[in-house]
């Protein structure tokens, strides 16, 4: 009894079809690490303006001045600058991806404090301190997880398009955050950045794994030294416009002694 055997093969166009698919499911996972970074990034400097349209909200909520929301408002600044360079340092040491993740968690952390705060000092806390260091680590790793996920062209282009949402969000900030307050409650300011932050944690997860680049040293020196650095640069300018910047408009006090300009 004879038989014979026959193998089918794909026809063409079903190998281009296949290939297309591929094709389709790749660049879709490429542009997730964009797309996933792009969101941490965007909600990290939202976050950086939004309250500065509801410092009368705040007053209000706190009872407080307007200089005590102003100086809460400048140590978000103040801390996430400060902590900028031991950011990158840290994503060297430990991976890209741990860090861009504890950045995230920080953040939620202190969304949630400055959601259930009582008073001034605990906003502080979470939104100037934690949400501050948060932010420093989400928006360097951000940018790190890009040049290193992209090249030529590919990273050019990535790179471009996280300025944009970065700058967008610190356009978009005060906007958001006037029409959060006149549709719910203060608390829903920072209810919603955990949310956020919770999302972008979930899928920087999904990321690939990356271990540490380099054996690294940390100049403690350094990092304190451009630590203070930076702080007293962002203070100096947020301070030029009630003490000046080149000509002195009045005299800087420190409890009851007046410095003279």
């Amino acid at each position: 009894m004879a038989t014979s055997k026959s193998s089918k093969k794909p026809s063409k166009a079903a190998i281009s079809a296949a290939k297309a698919k591929s094709t389709v499911k790749k660049g879709a996972w490429k542009w997730m690490a964009l797309a996933t970074v792009s969101l941490a990034t965007f909600i990290a400097f939202v976050y950086t303006s939004m309250l500065t349209a509801s410092i009368g909200t705040v007053i209000s909520e706190f009872d407080t001045n307007v200089s005590g929301v102003v100086g809460v408002i400048a140590s978000y600044s103040v801390i996430a600058a400060a902590f900028a360079v031991l950011s990158s340092k840290l994503g060297e040491v430990f991976g890209k991806r741990r860090v861009l993740l504890l950045g995230l968690l920080v953040f939620a952390v202190g969304a949630l404090v400055a959601a259930s705060a009582s008073d001034l000092f605990m906003l502080t806390i979470g939104w100037s301190v934690l949400m501050g260091i948060g932010s420093a680590l989400v928006v360097t790793q951000s940018l790190s997880v890009v040049q290193s996920s992209y090249s030529g062209k590919e990273q050019t282009r990535a790179s471009g398009i996280l300025g944009a949402v970065a700058v967008s969000g610190l356009a978009l900030g005060p906007v958001i955050g006037a029409y959060v307050l006149d549709s719910l409650e203060f608390a829903w300011v920072f209810r919603i950045a955990a949310i956020a932050a919770v999302v972008a944690f979930v899928l920087s997860y999904l990321l690939k794994a990356d271990g540490p680049s380099k054996k690294v040293k940390f100049d403690v020196n350094a990092l304190w030294l451009h630590g203070l650095g930076q702080i007293a640069v962002v203070l100096g300018i947020l301070l030029s416009a009630k003490y000046g910047l080149v000509r002195p408009r009045q005299a800087l006090a420190v409890g009851d002694v007046e410095i003279a300009p």
